[in-house]
């Protein structure tokens, strides 16, 4: 029987996800596509800044990384030929595209990963740090916090509540 797997919504993951036992580079082996994809996304700049790579700055912007392919790949533990065919995959889908320069001896990639800035701006990442979990909120009740729920909070406990129990179907 097939499994349902949601297609909508998101998750938060920290970037400290790449010290994690599981992540390819703790393992100590080559990266997959999705892996590489995903070490991408957690590379990627959310907000402008200035980078420093191979001794020269760089201005770098949200979605926005800058190393080389031959760095790519000795991290993915791919060939450069499989990291610019790569490359190539993520810009002919309109995921990222990438621009090659030659500077003083070296060479930079610059790659800007298309629409990371619409899933999560800086204000976005604000408001999400800053927001309790549910789990956080069930904490603080089973501990007997004296303090006043929000309506936010209270609505949230009542429906992780009531799907425990069975009564509602859980929404998304």
């Amino acid at each position: 029987m097939a499994r349902y797997v949601p297609r909508e919504g998101w998750i938060t993951k920290w970037r400290r996800y790449q010290g994690h036992r599981f992540y390819f580079l703790q393992e100590g082996r080559a990266a997959t596509r999705g892996e590489a994809w995903e070490d991408l996304l957690f590379a990627a700049a959310w907000k402008p800044h200035d980078r420093y790579f191979k001794g020269k700055e760089y201005r770098v912007n949200a979605g926005q990384i800058i190393t080389s392919q031959h760095d790519l790949a000795a991290r993915w533990q791919w060939s450069r030929t499989k990291v610019a065919s790569f490359l190539e995959d993520l810009e002919a889908h309109g995921e990222a595209s990438h621009e090659t320069r030659r500077v003083k001896g070296h060479v930079a990639t610059l790659i800007t990963v298309h629409g990371l800035v619409d899933y999560a701006t800086p204000a976005e990442l604000g408001k999400a740090r800053s927001r309790p979990t549910l789990q956080a909120t069930i904490e603080e009740v089973k501990k007997g916090s004296t303090k006043p729920l929000s309506s936010n909070k209270v609505e949230r406990l009542v429906q992780w509540t009531s799907e425990k129990m069975g009564k509602t179907k859980k929404k998304g």
